[in-house]
């Protein structure tokens, strides 16, 4: 089953709304029609990806959905070892 990340946030600007995650540090501009539809979705967005399955598609590859099982903190950590190893190795 998928979810919304907890680490979204929507910010209105004009007539577009970014849509932001921190964790992945990745944006998408949404429509209000889109916005919208996260709104009406965000407690079963499973069924978004028979409505709009090419935006669904965009929340997948930009970590912006992901499974119920998966811990986005313990995967900000992860990255952030690595990257520190990385940086005094």
């Amino acid at each position: 089953m998928k979810v919304l990340s907890k680490y979204n946030y929507l910010y209105p600007i004009g007539d577009v709304t970014v849509l932001y995650n921190i964790i992945s540090d990745n944006i998408l501009l949404l429509r209000p029609q889109i916005v919208q539809l996260i709104e009406s979705y965000k407690n079963n967005i499973g069924q978004l990806k028979e409505i709009h399955p090419e935006f669904f598609e965009k929340l997948e590859e930009n970590s912006m959905l992901l499974n119920t099982d998966k811990d986005e903190i313990l995967e900000l950590i992860d990255r952030w070892k690595r990257r520190k190893v990385h940086l005094f190795s």
